[in-house]
């Protein structure tokens, strides 16, 4: 089981292409938490499942640290198997929070944006001047005792001219796990910004290929294609949770905040009337997408709720996200020497 929590909806940066800008600020309530226990016990034993992990999201979630801390302890208590994931902006860490964060949690993801230029582009603080001079050295001091810390870069059709270079530094820094993710949510995406992205992914490639390091890379947005495994039913509210501050429940993190998609909340528990409607369009074939050899494993063929929130109609893939999908496919046929040209929409 795979269960988001929002701790906190506030955040010390003010990034350009952040999708929770707009949204309101709030911290999850003690109130909340000690039924978020509850709740996702009592969930676990209904659906039969042993295994959980959690991810501490925000906002920024080291502003509710404190929480954050507190929840961690009383939830291994509860229940001893779980693992702990998260993603912080790197732009809030004493010694106390990184040793916390290099003991509790199995998986850590640091936002770096990669050059100077890509990151200050858009993660800038509330004063409006970039973070890159604060994130770095913070993020290197979680990297020396955790290598396994995932450099998390967002790719967007402003920055994408900087992805190999950015790539490149966060090698020499001595990152081996990164994850270049493409901003599906940027309507700037034209065709001249979808070429660059497949020209710097290509050079990601050889870059990798002639590598003479002392470990191995893993580049995330170029490798995942081809070892994608076949679209299963949605699996939100079920498998998959997530719960905001005021302890409302969603289906997945792209729904959260969004009311239509709520299915309760972590006091009542979940509505199965609620759960039916918003599994309701699941089965349902994108007429337009029939016929793709990448039907079966593309994310608008098994996301419908993410087609409805970027294109207004469930069974409406995404242009944006259809090039994107073509993209990543293409890059990891490059690696196999199989490049194809690309039919750009």
């Amino acid at each position: 089981m795979n269960v988001t929590i929002f701790f906190t909806r506030n955040c010390n940066m003010n990034c350009k292409y952040c999708y929770e800008g707009s949204k309101y600020s709030r911290d999850i309530s003690n109130s909340v938490l000690k039924q978020v226990i509850l709740f996702i016990t009592k969930h676990m034993k209904k659906i039969k499942d042993n295994k959980l992990s959690i991810v501490t999201h925000g906002g920024e979630p080291l502003m509710a640290y404190d929480k954050i801390k507190a929840f961690v302890k009383q939830t291994k208590e509860v229940l001893p198997n779980v693992e702990f994931s998260m993603t912080t902006n790197c732009t809030i860490l004493d010694d106390d929070i990184l040793n916390f964060i290099i003991k509790e949690y199995d998986n850590i993801s640091v936002s770096i944006d990669g050059t100077r230029e890509a990151h200050d582009l858009n993660r800038i603080l509330r004063n409006k001047k970039g973070s890159y001079d604060i994130v770095i050295p913070n993020a290197l001091k979680i990297l020396r005792y955790r290598p396994d810390t995932i450099a998390r870069m967002t790719v967007n059709s402003d920055n994408v001219k900087y992805l190999f270079q950015g790539v490149k530094e966060l090698v020499e820094m001595g990152f081996s796990h990164i994850m270049p993710t493409p901003d599906e949510f940027d309507t700037n995406w034209d065709e001249k910004s979808l070429e660059e992205l497949h020209k710097q992914g290509k050079l990601i490639s050889d870059y990798v290929a002639i590598y003479s390091g002392n470990r191995e890379l893993d580049i995330g947005f170029i490798d995942n294609a081809t070892c994608k495994m076949k679209n299963s039913c949605c699996d939100g509210g079920i498998t998959t949770i997530t719960i905001d501050t005021d302890g409302k429940v969603y289906p997945c993190i792209i729904a959260n905040g969004l009311e239509k998609f709520c299915l309760g909340d972590v006091f009542k528990g979940i509505d199965g009337n609620k759960m039916k409607q918003v599994h309701l369009q699941d089965q349902q074939s994108i007429l337009e997408c029939l016929g793709c050899k990448r039907y079966d494993y593309c994310t608008t063929t098994r996301c419908k709720i993410i087609n409805k929130i970027k294109t207004g109609n469930f069974n409406e893939a995404s242009p944006i996200t259809c090039n994107l999908e073509n993209i990543s496919v293409a890059l990891a046929l490059y690696e196999n020497e199989k490049s194809k040209d690309i039919d750009f929409k």
